[in-house]
C-alpha cells in the first residue's frame, strides 16, 4: 500500500509543485514518512515472522510427540478394517486367500 501512495505521490507531484509550492513540500514530506512507514512495517513483519516459525516449530513438535501414541494404536485398527473390508469384496477375498 505504501508503495502505490508513493506512485501516485510522484505521479502528481511535479503538477501539483508547480501549482503550489508548499504543497510540493509537503508531498515531499509525505513520501518520506511513508518510506519511513514501510521500513518500520518491514521490520514488524520479520519479527512476527520469525516469532510465529518459532511457535510454530515448537507447536508441531509438540503435536507429533502427543500423538505419537495414539498413531500407535490407530494403525493396527486401520490394519483390521482394511483387511474387514477387502474380505468383503467378493475378488479381494480370493487374493487374500492366494497370498495366505
Amino acid at each position: 500500500m505504501c508503495d502505490v501512495v508513493q506512485q501516485q505521490i510522484e505521479r502528481v507531484s511535479e503538477e501539483l509543485k508547480a501549482r503550489d509550492p508548499e504543497i510540493g513540500e509537503k508531498l515531499k514530506k509525505l513520501k518520506a514518512e511513508l518510506a519511513d512507514l514501510k521500513e518500520d512495517l518491514m521490520k514488524l513483519y520479520e519479527e512476527i515472522k520469525k516469532l510465529f516459525l518459532k511457535r510454530f516449530n515448537e507447536l508441531r513438535d509438540d503435536i507429533r510427540i502427543k500423538t505419537k501414541p495414539i498413531v500407535k494404536r490407530w494403525t493396527p485398527i486401520i490394519k483390521d478394517i482394511e483387511e474387514i473390508l477387502l474380505a468383503l469384496i467378493p475378488e479381494k477375498k480370493k487374493e487374500i486367500k492366494k497370498n495366505q
